[in-house]
């Protein structure tokens, strides 16, 4: 370099870098959205018209996805706040229609903190009618819900399952103070034919519901297979 003659200027190279770092990570971000926020959206969608009684969303999700991913995106919409996802009561029942493949998510709702979900996920469990020791063990546990309307979808679901793993749970379940929990879990039994009910059953039949004596002589009934067993009338039935 002769004397007085100015040194090149760097290249500044970082300016096109940067500018294709940027337009990466928007090309990631928009990949981003489509695979993730795009199909929640669509399920929100889907939700809401089941909520509304329009049975349209059906058709659309089997044509859309499989069953797995159907589940999945319902998953996720039961994952998000209240206030995005009002409805979950009715995504737990829609997942449901999408066979075996949702039974692993409706068994984590029978624990959910919302009441109605758990509801509907037990009650939803009884269209699988899934001996799996699994889910006779997450129907038994919900026999001892805090809340009775989900106890005795508990006991109605066993009663359609008729597993013999339930029987002594089922046998607890007759001295719950609700009687409609106690009249489920008695033709649950019923349903089982299972002969270790027997004496619990007759002890049913001094119960103060007239509904649930006449469960428990149904379900004596059934597990012997003979004429129904005349149940005592109510004291307040008697002259």
């Amino acid at each position: 370099m002769e004397a007085g003659e100015q040194p090149a200027q760097p290249l500044r190279t970082w300016r096109p870098m940067a500018m294709w770092s940027v337009g990466i990570l928007l090309a990631l971000g928009l990949c981003w959205f489509v695979a993730a926020v795009v199909p929640v959206w669509r399920t929100r969608a889907s939700v809401q018209r089941c909520h509304k009684g329009d049975g349209s969303w059906l058709a659309e999700m089997k044509q859309r996805w499989t069953p797995a991913v159907a589940v999945r995106n319902l998953s996720t919409y039961m994952r998000l706040p209240t206030i995005i996802a009002p409805h979950k009561d009715n995504a737990t029942e829609m997942m449901g229609l999408f066979g075996q493949a949702a039974i692993p998510e409706l068994l984590r709702l029978t624990s959910d903190r919302d009441r109605m979900v758990r509801y509907e996920a037990v009650q939803t469990l009884a269209f699988r009618q899934s001996k799996d020791p699994e889910v006779v063990g997450a129907l038994c546990r919900a026999l001892k819900d805090e809340y009775e309307g989900v106890r005795w979808a508990a006991a109605a679901t066993l009663g359609c399952i008729r597993s013999p793993l339930a029987v002594n749970s089922l046998i607890e379940a007759l001295q719950d103070e609700n009687k409609d929990v106690r009249v489920w879990s008695a033709l649950a039994l019923g349903h089982t034919k299972d002969i270790r009910a027997n004496g619990p059953l007759r002890g049913l039949l001094n119960d103060n519901s007239s509904d649930v004596k006449r469960a428990a002589a149904e379900a004596l009934a059934e597990i012997s297979d003979n004429a129904p067993v005349k149940s005592p009338p109510d004291s307040n039935e008697q002259k």
